[in-house]
């Protein structure tokens, strides 16, 4: 089953998406967080370089989790450090991650990379029932 609901109220907005693991999942969070973004007037790069991180921690879960999902995307509209986006996504499986070496001949393993690449800050959460990746970005 699949349900997703946006909700926006001052001084931020939130995005909620709770998903099954299938192939078709990134592109269709990405879609709808597209339109999100719209509606709250994000800076085009700030979009990108969000959406980007989303689709691979995304793809993370449909591809090693393998669980039921929960994205939840948080925009704060400014504090001492300025505007910020606050991504996380939640899985039902307590292994940790495992970050690969980065290998410039390999054609995939390069999503951490590129998430620490595009962050200012991320992380990873464990609980017994499973974990939640979490990376924030400037907006």
């Amino acid at each position: 089953m699949v349900a997703a609901a946006v909700h926006t109220s001052p001084p931020g907005s939130r995005y909620l998406d709770v998903a099954e693991p299938v192939a078709t999942s990134p592109a269709r969070v990405r879609r709808r967080l597209r339109a999100a973004f719209a509606q709250w007037e994000l800076p085009a790069e700030a979009a990108e370089n969000a959406l980007i991180v989303v689709e691979e921690l995304v793809a993370n879960v449909v591809d090693h989790a393998r669980t039921p999902f929960r994205l939840t995307v948080h925009h704060r509209r400014g504090d001492h450090t300025g505007p910020s986006l606050r991504i996380a996504v939640r899985d039902g499986c307590p292994r940790p991650l495992n970050p690969r070496p980065l290998d410039v001949h390999a054609v995939r393993g390069r999503g951490l990379q590129l998430i620490e690449a595009l962050t200012s800050r991320w992380g990873c959460h464990r609980t017994s029932a499973g974990k939640t990746v979490w990376a924030v970005l400037p907006a």
